[in-house]
């Protein structure tokens, strides 16, 4: 009778452990997937850096492009405008024909320099990037609330470990003693 008690204990308490096993198992995938989402936010962070410099460079660029564009479209029609205004004394006709034309280039490229400066000016970097650092921050919230519950399941797992570790010493304790009975109870016996 004593001896299914105590396999039934033991039962229970093999039952227990592989529950146990299963619980560390998690932790420890839980570990490596926060290990592994930590990586891939310091790479995301990365590329970031990288992409915001890689637009600020290309904004400058084509900043710098459109003024020597529009610098060059100017002097060439200061230009023109020059060789018109020394060939007018020649043919008033042909220089008034020509002077519209390069009016209407001039007003086509000053046209085009406004669209493009509007088109720039509309981009608002300062919000994208505020956008985000909003979220980087919200995914460092989520990371550090993850690793809180993970140290605060660890330190449940090892306090639940310490108190199955002091039943199994006092188990071990009763098996002792009831096996010392037992020889003592067959020693009396065969003594008799």
């Amino acid at each position: 009778m004593l001896d299914e008690q105590i396999n039934e204990q033991l039962s229970l308490l093999e039952k227990e452990l592989s529950r146990l096993k299963s619980t560390t198992d998690y932790i420890d995938k839980v570990n490596v997937r926060s290990s592994n989402i930590i990586d891939e936010l310091a790479t995301i962070q990365s590329n970031f850096g990288n992409y915001t410099n890689s637009l600020f460079s290309l904004f400058e660029q084509n900043t710098e492009d459109l003024k020597r564009n529009a610098e060059l479209h100017i002097l060439t029609g200061v230009q023109k405008f020059e060789d018109i205004g020394s060939g007018i004394e020649n043919s008033f006709k042909d220089n008034l024909l020509d002077t519209t034309k390069l009016l209407k280039q001039f007003k086509h490229t000053v046209d085009t320099a406004t669209q493009l400066t509007s088109a720039l000016e509309s981009f608002d970097f300062e919000q994208r990037l505020a956008d985000i650092e909003k979220l980087i921050q919200d995914v460092n919230i989520s990371v550090t609330r993850l690793e809180n519950t993970i140290i605060e399941n660890h330190t449940m797992l090892l306090q639940r470990l310490d108190k199955q570790d002091t039943l199994l010493t006092g188990l071990k304790t009763m098996l002792y003693v009831i096996c010392g009975l037992l020889f003592l109870g067959f020693v009396l016996i065969y003594l008799k």
